[in-house]
This record gives C-alpha cells, structure tokens and sequence, in this order.
C-alpha cells in the first residue's frame, strides 16, 4: 500500500506540476562592455533588452529604464540578493520607470519589460567598462523565479527513490 501511495503521488507530481508553471531559463552575461548597444536575453520569442554604463567607482553600474534609453525593461534594484531563485514575485516590486538606476556587485537587477515578462541580472563583477552577471528570465510572464515544480518533483523522486534503495 505504502509503495502505491508513493508511487502515485510521484507520477501525479511529475505529470501534472510542469503544466502549473514555466520555467525560469538563465545563462551567462561575460565582459559585456557598457554602451555596446542593446543587450538581449530571454526564451527568443518574448526577449528583454537592457542598456547599461560604469559608474565611478568601477564596482557598480547604472542601468536605464524603458522611457529613459533603448531599454524595454523597467528597473528595480534588490540590494544585496544574490540569488533570484529565491523571489516568489517580483511583480511586487516598485519598478523605475524612468531615468536610471545604480547597482553594485552583489545586487540583483529586476527588469519588468514593456512586453509583460521579467528577468533579472545577478550582478557578479564589474571591471572598469565591462560587466559580469548571470540572467534569468521567467518565461511564463509571471514573477515567480523559484524553480518550476515539475523540477522540484524530479528531485524529490530522485531522492526517494534513493532513500528506497539503501533502505
């Protein structure tokens, strides 16, 4: 009985939680020079784009809002977070939409774009006009960037299907 119950809740967990919710795709953002035009990330269909400078010192940046540049983000610095995995909605947050915004090593810059999707950048390094990050980008448009529940199901699984084997 115990083996069944276990066996069904894990199939309902792996079939039915990938639907609830998209996922969060991310990559990484490499010497990106300041000013180099436009940067895009996302999921290739619903991208955001992003225009930032070096601000003095070198350890932070000024990223521009959508009314303010090229940009089609609007901006919202989480001083000090370094993981946006952990941010259950972003939508909450009170975007810049005008003008721009500073961030420094260690923040994470949410971005809410004109096309209704949000992303984020895990600010990483700045050295003199180059930038370091890595991005995530919610392709659902919802907020929510902890790990899709289809994930969270695989690894819970995984584990228990471990567990089941030493015991």
């Amino acid at each position: 009985m115990r083996r069944t119950t276990f066996i069904l809740i894990a199939t309902l967990i792996i079939v039915v939680a990938p639907g609830v919710r998209a996922g969060v795709v991310t990559g990484p953002i490499n010497d990106l020079f300041e000013s180099s035009g436009r940067f895009f990330w996302g999921d290739g269909i619903n991208d955001l784009y992003q225009e930032w400078s070096t601000a003095n010192p070198h350890s932070s940046g000024w990223f521009y809002a959508s009314n303010y540049s090229g940009s089609n983000a609007d901006i919202y610095v989480y001083t000090g977070l370094t993981d946006p995995t952990t941010v259950i909605d972003a939508t909450l947050f009170s975007y810049t939409t005008s003008g721009a915004v500073r961030a420094s090593e260690g923040d994470t810059v949410f971005f809410r774009g004109t096309n209704g999707y949000y992303g984020a950048w895990r600010l990483d390094d700045f050295s003199q006009s180059y930038l370091d990050a890595q991005w995530y980008f919610q392709d659902d448009g919802s907020g929510n960037f902890i790990p899709e529940p289809g994930t969270l199901g695989l690894l819970l699984l995984g584990s228990l299907v471990v567990w089941k084997r030493r015991s």
